[in-house]
């Protein structure tokens, strides 16, 4: 993008305008999620040659297969134009989420890399439908082993906005699982299972009881987890019923997305010492605790 500031008003997964000056050149450039985290341009075939030698290069180490973070994000429409929807989905998400051109991109990366290194491959998906997921799966389509989706993971989001204090809906989390579930079995596509991540809080405490009922939650989840249709996925900590960080002050967090996320609610007027913006951060924050157990104060960012 030219030095010109951009006329479109897409926003960054962690908070404020998606596009940043870079001062050598004048010029603008995309980044959906952390500053530092540049969006590549797959139009560019350049760009996606480099990718497929990055590919390659890891295949020959031999590696057994790829996770890859958000891939349903790579394709654009062409011209980067406005977000046509208002409110929390109105960052620009119509535009850029299961773009024109993702199938051809990793229908092609298939062909180069995963079949002919015989990888197992699972994508990050970020606001897609089942679908969509039904087509990225699907064995006969040659793009990926499997998906992670999110929409069981919104089911506490108030409004469709993640920062926000709503305890989650049981009664809505059955609903989305079984809604995905079935239509993934329907349609011949392939699910990853999980409940925590990376990205979000422990499951052990969002949607269990880890005062009281720490041990009856953590089995009461895993057998759920184990129950359905998919490949299981165990996120570090789980198999010990490692409960949430939580520390005293919103200084001692240290992650992009949970900063930026408070950094936007003070630009939109709430008090530093709101119950609802500490609440929120606590609740949501992706730092997890280390392996030395619950009883840590020691977060790591992975």
């Amino acid at each position: 993008m030219d030095s010109e500031a951009p006329l479109f008003f897409w926003i960054s997964r962690f908070s404020g305008p998606a596009w940043k000056k870079e001062e050598k050149s004048g010029q603008y450039y995309l980044h959906l999620f952390e500053e530092t985290q540049a969006d590549l341009n797959w139009e560019n075939e350049s760009v996606r040659a480099e990718c497929i030698k990055i590919l390659k290069f890891w295949a020959e180490k031999g590696v057994d297969g790829f996770r890859l973070d958000v891939v349903n994000l790579l394709s654009k429409t062409p011209g980067l134009p406005d977000d046509p929807i208002t409110g929390p989905k109105g960052d620009g998400r119509t535009h850029y989420a299961d773009g024109p051109r993702i199938h051809e991109y990793l229908h092609m990366m298939n062909q180069k890399v995963f079949k002919p290194y015989g990888l197992v491959t699972v994508g990050e998906m970020s606001s897609t439908t089942p679908e969509e997921c039904i087509l990225y799966t699907r064995e006969d389509r040659e793009e990926l082993s499997m998906v992670f989706s999110f929409h069981h993971m919104k089911t506490d989001y108030k409004d469709g906005s993640k920062w926000t204090n709503q305890m989650f809906s049981l009664e809505q989390l059955k609903e989305v699982q079984s809604y995905f579930q079935n239509k993934m079995e329907a349609g011949g596509g392939w699910n990853a299972l999980f409940y925590s991540n990376h990205d979000q809080p422990r499951a052990l405490s969002r949607f269990g009881n880890d005062i009281f009922y720490r041990e009856e939650s953590a089995k009461l989840l895993a057998i759920t987890l184990f129950g359905l249709q998919g490949t299981t996925y165990i996120y570090q900590g789980e198999e010990l019923g490692m409960k949430s960080a939580c520390f005293e002050t919103l200084e001692e967090y240290n992650d992009r997305e949970s900063t930026g996320a408070y950094r936007q609610m003070r630009k939109e007027g709430v008090s530093p010492e709101a119950h609802s913006v500490q609440k929120a951060v606590r609740y949501f924050y992706r730092g997890k605790l280390s392996p030395a157990g619950a009883g840590s104060s020691t977060a790591v960012y992975i």
